[in-house]
C-alpha cells in the first residue's frame, strides 16, 4: 500500500474517530448538532437581528459587525449596480452572551466577503472593492465610506476578493480568487500582471503591495497567522478534483506557488514542482478561518475552519515538522441538517467560540439544489464548555489603556486575555518612539515571559522607526526560537539589512523552520553577497526532503538575481538544480549553451528536464542542442525513452526534425528506440513517408499499439497522393480481426463514407454496444460527409442511440439536407426515448448550417413547454418516493458499467474520467434529493469549475462546453464526454455563460427503478 493511500485511509480514520467519540448530541432550536462532550451549543441571535449572516468580527467594545445578505443570487453586475447588502452592528446589552440590539452600521453594500475592525475602522471586501467604514460619531452608523484598495475585477463568482485580515506584522493581508487579469504597481520592479490567485498585502496607510503566494486554485478564502509570523489559510480547489481532494488548508510561504495545475500560474517564477498542501478536506468549501488563542476551552494554538459544504466546523491540531507542519483533523460542530452552513467561525474575548450559519441563500456558484427553498434563514451559534467560568473583564474594559504608561502596557502583553493583549499593542503602537526605548530593554531581559518578548516584536514591526528596526534585531538573539522566529518575519517584512550576518548565521545553525525565514528575508533584502551562503546551505541540506525549506533558498536566490555565482553552482552536483531553477526565473539570465545542453542526459530527472525546459526557449542554441542530441544518439548507455524525450522537446526545429526522420525507417535503429521516438514526438514531426514505413513495419510484426499509434499520427493528413498509406488503412478497417476503435480510427483518418465502412459504424452506435465504442462510432459518423442515403438510415437508428451520444450523432446532419432526410430525423426523435435531452435551441446549436425554413420546421416539430419549477419538484418527490431500497454493491458495478458510463465522466477513489466532478466524497456533501435532482436535471446546477459557458469566434462558429484550460493564448473546451476543443483567444469574438450542462438528460431512462436506486445508494455511501 503507498504512502499516499496510507495517509488517505488515516484522514478517513481519525475524521470518523473523532467524530464518533467523546461527543454528544443536542438540539438548538430544532437542529440536531453533534458537539463535544462538557460543550454547550446556543444560538445567540435571531431572525429579527440577522437573517443570512456571512462573516463578522468584533470591535474593541465588543459589538460584533455582521456582513449581511439580502438572499438575492442575481448575477454580480446587477449586484453591484444595486448594492442590495448590508452590514449590521449587533450588541450584547446585559452581557449574557446573546445578542439583543442591531443597528444597520452600512446600507446598500456590494456582496461583502470579509469584515475586520482595525483601528477604529471596518474594512469590508465587497468586489472588486475593499471598503474602509467608519463611525465617526458612535452612533452605531457608518457615516465616512472610503475604497482602501480597488482590485477593478468582477467575475461571475464574485470571488475576486476575500478578507481583509489583520495581519500579527502590521499589514493588511486579503485573498484574490478568480482568474481575471489584475495589474498591481510593486516596489522596486516591474508591475505584477497576473490572473492567478494571490495572497496581497499593504500597510494600513496604503501605498504599493507586496504578493505573498500565488495560487492556480479558484478561491482562496481566509488567512490567520501564528505566533512566530507563519501564515496558514483555507481554499478551495487547490487541485484538480480526484480521490476526494479538492479543498482544504495551506501553509502559505512567500513566494510560493500552488495548485491547482492552471494556464494562470504561467510565467511565475518557480522554485520547482507546485508547492506541498497542508491540509486535505475534500469538496468541503472551507470559508471562516480562525486560529483560537484563548486557554479557557482548551484548544488554544488549534485552528478551527468552517466548512459549507460538509456543515461542520472542523479542528484541526497543528505540529511542526521540518520547515512546515501538519495537522491532526476531527469535527468539532457537525449538524445532519443540510440546511446548515457555516461559512465564518470566530473566537470571542471569553473564549467562546462564534459559528456563523449563513442559511440555504446562496447559490450563486454552488451546487447545492436549485430547487429548495429560498427562505432557510441563518444565525449565529455559541459553543462554550459548559463548566468554564466567564473571565473577568474579558475585553478590559475597566482598563484606560490610553492613560496607562509604557510600564503598565508592556506588563498587559501576556495578559491571558488576547483581546487585553491586543489593544495594549494598538497603544504602544500608537505611542511612537516614545515607547521603543522600553520596548526594547523587554528583549535584553528574558525575565519577561517569551509571550511578552513576542508581542513587544509585533509591536516593534508595526511602527515605521529605525528605532524599531534596531530594537527588534535583538529578538534574533533571543533563548526561545519563537521570539527569534518573530523577529526574523519582521526583519523580512522591511527588508531590514542591517543584521544580516546574523541571518547568515541562521542558515548555517538554524533548525529548520529558522533557517527558511532566514532565507526568505535574505532574498527580500537582496544583496548579492548572501549569494554564496545560500548556496551553503542548501548544499548541506541537499539531502533532506523538506520542499518547504528548498523552496525558499532558491526563491531568495531568484529575488537577488546575482547569475555569476549561480553560472559556477551548476557544476556541484549539489546546487546544481537550486541553480538552475533560480536561473531559469531570473529574468534575462545569461547561460552556457554547451553547459546547460550537456545535461540533457544527467542522472538527476528534474536536472535533465530543466535543462531541457530551459532549452528549448534558446532556438539561437541550435547548434549546441543538435550536438547533444547527436551524442545521446550514438550514447548506448542512453536510454530510449530519454533520447525520445529529447527528440520531443525539440521536434520544431528543422534539423531535429529531419533526424527524427532518418531515425524511424532505419533498419539500423533499434525497434526500443524507435518505439520511444515514435510514441514521444509530436505527430507532424513525422514525414508522411516515414508513416507508410512504420505502418507496414508494424502490421508485419502485427504491434497493435504501434499501428494505432501510426494511425493517430495519420490523422488529418491529406492522403491524397499517398495511395500506398490509403491501401494500408482500407486494410485495417476492414480487418475483422482487427479492434472496433482502430478500425474506426482508420475509417475517421481516411474520412471516406464507404457504405462498407458506414455500415459498420451503424452497427456500433447503438446502445447496447460498449460506452466506448459507441462514443467512437458516433464521434467517427460526426467526422464524415454522409449521402442522403446513409444520413436516412443514420436517422432511423436515433431512437437506439444513447443520451451521451445522440448530439454527436445528429451533428451529422450539420450540412445542407434535403426536407425529406429532416422529416425522418425528426421522426426519430421524436421516438427516442431520450428526446427529453435535445431541445430545439440545442438542435439549432448543434446544425448550424441549416436554412431558415429548416430550423423554423424543427422549432414547430420540437415546440414544448420546459418543465416548471413545480412540475420538476414534483418529479423528484414522487422518485423519491417510489424508489426502492438500494444496494451498494450493486450500485458500484452500475457506475463502473458500460450501459451508464458514469465513470467515464466521474471518478470514484483513482478510478474514472475528469470531465465531471469527482464523485469520491460525494455522499458527505449532497443529499439523496440532490443527486436525483443532478441526473434528472443536469442543468439546474452547476458544481464550480465545471460551469458551461458559450463561445462564439471570429468566424461566426459557437462552440458550447465546460472550460478544460486556459492560457494566454488558447482556450480549451470540453465539448462533451469524449471531445474537447481547442479556440485560440484572438479568435474568440464573444464568451458567455451557458445554460446547459454537457452531461445530457435521460441518463435515467437507461435504468430500471430498482437500477436507479441502487447507484443514488453507492454514491450516498461515498463519504
Amino acid at each position: 500500500m503507498n504512502l499516499a493511500i496510507r495517509l488517505s485511509f488515516l484522514v478517513v480514520f481519525l475524521f470518523v474517530f473523532a467524530g464518533r467519540s467523546h461527543a454528544r448530541e443536542v438540539e438548538v432550536s430544532g437542529r440536531l448538532f453533534t458537539i463535544p462532550d462538557g460543550y454547550d451549543l446556543q444560538l445567540v441571535t435571531t431572525h429579527e437581528l440577522t437573517k443570512r449572516p456571512i462573516v463578522v468580527d468584533f470591535d474593541s467594545q465588543g459589538n460584533l459587525y455582521v456582513a449581511e445578505s439580502s438572499g438575492t443570487n442575481d448575477n454580480v453586475q446587477t449586484q453591484l449596480n444595486e448594492r442590495p447588502h448590508s452590514i449590521l452592528r449587533l450588541t450584547d446589552s446585559d452581557g449574557d452572551g446573546v445578542f439583543d440590539q442591531k443597528t444597520v452600521f452600512a446600507d446598500r453594500m456590494m456582496f461583502p466577503e470579509g469584515a475586520m475592525w482595525l483601528d477604529g475602522s471596518l474594512y469590508v471586501s465587497a468586489p472588486p472593492q475593499i471598503w474602509k467604514l467608519t463611525d465617526t460619531d458612535d452612533d452605531g452608523v457608518a457615516d465616512e465610506r472610503q475604497v482602501w484598495f480597488d482590485g477593478k475585477t468582477l467575475t461571475g463568482c464574485a470571488n475576486d476578493l476575500h478578507g481583509p485580515y489583520a495581519g500579527i506584522d502590521g499589514w493588511i493581508y486579503w485573498c484574490k480568487g478568480a482568474f481575471a487579469e489584475q495589474t498591481h504597481e510593486l516596489p522596486n520592479r516591474s508591475p505584477l500582471v497576473s490572473r492567478a490567485a494571490h495572497i496581497f498585502r499593504r500597510r494600513p496607510e496604503g501605498g504599493p503591495l507586496e504578493h505573498v503566494m500565488t495560487g492556480g486554485m479558484d478561491n482562496p478564502v481566509e488567512l490567520v497567522f501564528l505566533p512566530n509570523g507563519e501564515r496558514i489559510f483555507d481554499t478551495t480547489f487547490f487541485q484538480h478534483p480526484g480521490n476526494g481532494q479538492r479543498d482544504g488548508l495551506i501553509h502559505a510561504i512567500y513566494g510560493g506557488v500552488y495548485g491547482k495545475r492552471h494556464g494562470v500560474l504561467d510565467g511565475h517564477p518557480r522554485t520547482g514542482d507546485l508547492m506541498p498542501v497542508l491540509t486535505q478536506l475534500g469538496a468541503a468549501a472551507p470559508s471562516g478561518l480562525v486560529r483560537l488563542r484563548s486557554e479557557v476551552h482548551g484548544f488554544q494554538g488549534q485552528l478551527l475552519t468552517a466548512c459549507f459544504n460538509l456543515h461542520t466546523v472542523m479542528r484541526h491540531e497543528l505540529t511542526p515538522v521540518g520547515a512546515t507542519y501538519q495537522t491532526q483533523d476531527m469535527p468539532l460542530v457537525t449538524s445532519n441538517d443540510l440546511d446548515f452552513h457555516p461559512t465564518d467561525v470566530i473566537e470571542d474575548a471569553d473564549g467562546s467560540i462564534l459559528i456563523v450559519d449563513t442559511g440555504g441563500w446562496y447559490k450563486l456558484c454552488c451546487p447545492t439544489s436549485q430547487l429548495h427553498k429560498p427562505d432557510v434563514l441563518g444565525g449565529i451559534y455559541r459553543l462554550k464548555r459548559s463548566d468554564a467560568s466567564r473571565p473577568d473583564d474579558p475585553r478590559g474594559h475597566s482598563i484606560d489603556f490610553a492613560s496607562r504608561s509604557v510600564h503598565d502596557l508592556i506588563a498587559l502583553l501576556d495578559d491571558s486575555r488576547p483581546a487585553v493583549c491586543d489593544q495594549a499593542m494598538a497603544q504602544l503602537s500608537s505611542r511612537g518612539k516614545s515607547a521603543i526605548g522600553n520596548l526594547a530593554s523587554v528583549l535584553t531581559n528574558e525575565k519577561h515571559s517569551a509571550m511578552t518578548r513576542v508581542n513587544v516584536v509585533w509591536t516593534l514591526c508595526r511602527t515605521d522607526y529605525d528605532e524599531a528596526r534596531a530594537a527588534i534585531r535583538l529578538g534574533l538573539e533571543d533563548s526561545d526560537s519563537t521570539v527569534r522566529h518573530a523577529s526574523i518575519h519582521a526583519v523580512s517584512v522591511w527588508r531590514d539589512g542591517g543584521p544580516l550576518s546574523q541571518l547568515h548565521a541562521n542558515l548555517a545553525d538554524g533548525d529548520a523552520p529558522l533557517k527558511r525565514a532566514a532565507a526568505e528575508a535574505i532574498g527580500r533584502i537582496g544583496k548579492a553577497t548572501s549569494v554564496r551562503k545560500l548556496l551553503d546551505a542548501i548544499e548541506t541540506s541537499a539531502d533532506t526532503s523538506d520542499r518547504v525549506l528548498q523552496h525558499s533558498l532558491t526563491y531568495a536566490l531568484i529575488e537577488i538575481g546575482a547569475t555569476p555565482p549561480l553560472l559556477d553552482a551548476i557544476a556541484d552536483d549539489d546546487t546544481q538544480l537550486a541553480a538552475l531553477l533560480a536561473l531559469n526565473a531570473i529574468p534575462n539570465a545569461q547561460f552556457d549553451a554547451e553547459q546547460i545542453c550537456g545535461l540533457f542526459s544527467a542522472d538527476d530527472t528534474e536536472v535533465r528536464d530543466l535543462a531541457v525546459s530551459i532549452a528549448v526557449k534558446h532556438s539561437e542554441w541550435r547548434p549546441q542542442i543538435i550536438a547533444a542530441i547527436e551524442a545521446a544518439y550514438t550514447s548506448e548507455s542512453v536510454q530510449p525513452e530519454l533520447l525520445a524525450q529529447q527528440l520531443a522537446a525539440f521536434d520544431e526545429l528543422k534539423p531535429v526534425r529531419g533526424f527524427i526522420n532518418e531515425i524511424l525507417p532505419s533498419d539500423d535503429s533499434s525497434q526500443l528506440r524507435k518505439r520511444a521516438i515514435l510514441f514521444a514526438v509530436d505527430p507532424s514531426a513525422i514525414e508522411l513517408s516515414t508513416c507508410s514505413k512504420l505502418l507496414k513495419d508494424a502490421l508485419s510484426r502485427n504491434d497493435e499499439e504501434s499501428i494505432e499509434r501510426v494511425v493517430t499520427v495519420l490523422d488529418g493528413r491529406d492522403l491524397a497522393d499517398h495511395d500506398d498509406v490509403q491501401k494500408l488503412l482500407a486494410g485495417i478497417a476492414t480487418a475483422e480481426n482487427r479492434n472496433d476503435r482502430l478500425r474506426m480510427k482508420a475509417i475517421a483518418v481516411l474520412r471516406s463514407n464507404d457504405d462498407q465502412y458506414v455500415q459498420f459504424l451503424l452497427a456500433k452506435v447503438d446502445v447496447e454496444n460498449l460506452a466506448a465504442t459507441r462514443a467512437m462510432a458516433a464521434s467517427t459518423i460526426a467526422s464524415l460527409r454522409l449521402t442522403d442515403e446513409q444520413l436516412k438510415q443514420l436517422a432511423e437508428r436515433v431512437p437506439d442511440v444513447g443520451p451521451l451520444e445522440i448530439e454527436q450523432v445528429i451533428s451529422a446532419f450539420n450540412r445542407d439536407i434535403d426536407q425529406s432526410t429532416l422529416l425522418v430525423l425528426l421522426n426519430a426523435v421524436s421516438k427516442s426515448p431520450f428526446a427529453s435531452s435535445l431541445s430545439a435551441d440545442r438542435l439549432m446549436a448543434i446544425a448550424t448550417n441549416w436554412s431558415d425554413t429548416q430550423k423554423a420546421l424543427v422549432r414547430k416539430a420540437m415546440a414544448k413547454p420546459d418543465a416548471s419549477q413545480e412540475e420538476k419538484v414534483k418529479r423528484i418527490d414522487q422518485m423519491l418516493a417510489s424508489l426502492p431500497s438500494g444496494d451498494i454493491r450493486r450500485g458500484q458495478k452500475i457506475f463502473h458499467g458500460e450501459k451508464t458510463a458514469c465513470f467515464s465522466c466521474h471518478a470514484v477513489g483513482y478510478r474514472g474520467g475528469t470531465v465531471g466532478p469527482d464523485l469520491s466524497r460525494i455522499g458527505r456533501i449532497r443529499s439523496k434529493r440532490d443527486l436525483l435532482e443532478s441526473v434528472l436535471y443536469p442543468s439546474a446546477s452547476f458544481v464550480r469549475s465545471y460551469e458551461p459557458i458559450v463561445v462564439v469566434t471570429v468566424g461566426g462558429k459557437q462552440f458550447a462546453g465546460t472550460v478544460r484550460d486556459k492560457t494566454g493564448s488558447v482556450l480549451t473546451l470540453q465539448l462533451n464526454a469524449t471531445e474537447q476543443h481547442s479556440i485560440a483567444m484572438s479568435d474568440i469574438e464573444a464568451l458567455h455563460s451557458g445554460t446547459v450542462s454537457i452531461m445530457p438528460e435521460g441518463l435515467d431512462k437507461l435504468l430500471s427503478e430498482q437500477e436507479f436506486a441502487d447507484l443514488l445508494e453507492f454514491l450516498m455511501s461515498r463519504n
